[in-house]
């Protein structure tokens, strides 16, 4: 693949949203006829606000556009607690981010205090600019009298919001590196955890029943109390040369041995490891 400078990426996310009001917590509004209309606020110049009276979304545009709100306005309670990337591509094999913010310290809930300090992932692709419009007819839809209150407008009302993110030359250097270092070789085996295979064999400590390798219905989402452990094996395909493995340590606190792979070889073992302590330690036997 010959690089092209400035060469970018385009990706649109577009976001619906109908008309609608907040005065269900006094009656439906379903029912009643009011004059709440979808909007997008322009909280600061880093923030901005998609709502209809009933929900709103918060997005950060910068360092990156990112999801970093999602409220019920009608109950006051926030739908969201983890920042993730909105979207993910593959081009030639390598999945990229599209915005998202990297440094959320635990992802079981979200504090606004955390979002100052956290940054865009360097091979994303980052947030360039938005427009706001009136959402469009995008295809011919043949209404069905009987099963409408009233004749509704189609198009329906609202408004799009239209967000473009593009690949900057960071992000094409890390699809050159990436594309350069597995140039010639053949994958073996590879397992995203969409789901658990039969292949894993499954390990689980005595200590605690609450162990698991499956939390809350994610594969691969380990749920070990202190000091007890978690673990899959497979044996790996013959010829195997080179081992790629994304962890993402989560909310693991663990001061020594965290989340990490560990590579059993006829003689020895090798073991990668977060650590609470140094980062990560690594392991093959004879030092640490």
């Amino acid at each position: 693949m010959k690089k092209k400078k400035n060469q970018g990426f385009f990706v649109l996310i577009l976001l619906t949203f109908i008309v609608s009001n907040v005065s269900a917590q006094s009656s439906d509004w379903l029912l009643g006829n009011f004059s709440e209309k979808s909007k997008l606020e322009t909280k600061n110049e880093s923030t901005l606000i998609l709502t209809n009276g009933l929900i709103s979304r918060t997005f950060s545009i910068s360092p990156n556009g990112a999801t970093i709100g999602f409220d019920n306005l009608v109950t006051e309670e926030t739908l969201i607690r983890s920042v993730r990337p909105e979207a993910l591509v593959e081009i030639e094999g390598i999945e990229y981010d599209v915005g998202g913010l990297n440094g959320q310290p635990v992802h079981n809930y979200l504090k606004k205090s955390w979002i100052k300090d956290m940054t865009a992932n360097p091979g994303s692709f980052k947030y360039t600019s938005y427009s706001i419009n009136e959402i469009e007819e995008r295809f011919q839809w043949k209404k069905r009298m009987e099963w409408l209150p009233k004749d509704m407008p189609w198009p329906p009302k609202g408004k799009t919001l239209t967000m473009i993110y593009r690949a900057d030359d960071t992000t094409i250097k890390t699809l050159l590196g990436e594309k350069d270092s597995d140039i010639n070789r053949k994958v073996l085996l590879e397992d995203k955890f969409a789901v658990l295979s039969p292949k894993w064999e499954i390990f689980t400590s005595g200590a605690s029943d609450r162990s698991s390798f499956i939390n809350e219905g994610k594969a691969g989402e380990i749920m070990a109390m202190s000091n007890t452990s978690v673990y899959a094996e497979q044996k790996l395909p013959e010829n195997t040369r080179v081992i790629k493995c994304k962890l993402n340590n989560g909310t693991d606190i663990s001061e020594s041995h965290g989340l990490g792979m560990v590579v059993v070889f006829p003689d020895k073992k090798v073991r990668l490891a977060f650590s609470g302590t140094y980062g990560f330690s690594f392991s093959d036997g004879e030092q640490n």
